[in-house]
């Protein structure tokens, strides 16, 4: 993950507005898994008629997808740094959103 030139990311020196920055993505990740889960069960099961094609469906759920993971990262990057961890490959944590459905 590349922050934009530090222009959004939080002062790490202001552990309040890390603290904060990291309340707002964990609220957001939340927001985005139940908006998806709520929309699968409600519309998508639901609306196979052909009134929205597949090929939309999909891209919705990729850009969605997409958020989910560009979010858990920023999240991740605003982690204190853990001095004793062995591997620091985060790869096995990144968010799997379609394990939601």
């Amino acid at each position: 993950l590349t922050w934009d030139d530090g222009e959004w990311r939080p002062d790490e020196s202001d552990e309040d507005e890390m603290e904060a920055a990291r309340n707002w993505f964990q609220m957001q990740i939340g927001r985005l898994r139940s908006a998806k889960n709520v929309v699968w069960n409600k519309y998508y099961n639901h609306l196979l008629d052909g009134s929205i094609p597949q090929y939309q469906w999909d891209i919705i759920w990729e850009f969605v997808d997409a958020n989910l993971v560009a979010m858990q990262l920023a999240l991740e990057s605003l982690e204190p740094p853990q001095e004793d961890k062995e591997d620091e490959s985060h790869e096995d944590e990144l968010v799997d959103a379609t394990t939601d459905i």
